[in-house]
């Protein structure tokens, strides 16, 4: 019996104890007045070495993507990510850790030969600042530093955006994703801790 009742905690309790399941409605797109909140965070491969916000934008169109390396979408979202970015020139595409370490970051980029920047967030600090609460998560920033995008979107979508937008040329490709289980709407809940 004790197997039994334990068998349906973790089949159907621990899956969504904890977790927040944001859809559609979690996702904005701002307008072009909101200017960026500024951070610094490290990257995980240099930690000595800082990117910091204001620093980098009157340079070049800022795409970060928010994601965990447990993360299914993240798993498909971030190869994607890192195929198309040559794609757009006057953007930089920056991946964003959600509290991991350099160790299990250093491991997801191998497994999938990466070569996008990353900072890492180790204690969700830029996370709170814009109130992500699914990975992966997009913030698109414009050279002025003003918000035109943050929340969960498909990387269709972001591409359409930058294509709308005049960032680059134009690309093809259908880089939506399929659910996958634990998450919803195509986002993964980050944990509460």
């Amino acid at each position: 019996m004790k197997l039994f009742l334990l068998f349906l905690f973790l089949s159907f309790i621990l899956p969504t104890w904890g977790h927040n399941f944001p859809g559609k409605a979690d996702q904005k797109i701002l307008g072009s007045n909101e200017q960026a909140k500024n951070f610094t965070l490290p990257y995980y491969d240099t930690q000595s070495k800082k990117f910091n916000l204001k620093e980098n934008y009157p340079a070049s169109n800022l795409v970060f993507v928010f994601f965990a390396s447990w993360c299914s979408h993240c798993q498909k979202d971030i190869p994607g990510i890192d195929s198309i970015k040559d794609k757009y020139p006057g953007t930089k595409f920056i991946a964003v850790n959600a509290m991991e370490t350099a160790d299990e970051i250093k491991a997801f980029f191998k497994k999938f030969n990466l070569s996008l920047p990353c900072l890492m967030d180790e204690k969700g600090d830029v996370i709170k600042l814009y109130g992500i609460t699914g990975i992966p998560a997009f913030l698109v920033l414009n050279k002025s530093g003003e918000q035109l995008m943050l929340g969960n979107f498909s990387i269709v979508e972001l591409e359409s955006l930058l294509k709308n937008l005049r960032f680059q040329k134009p690309g093809k490709g259908d880089t939506s994703r399929p659910e996958e289980e634990g998450c919803h709407d195509g986002i993964c809940p980050i944990p509460k801790f």
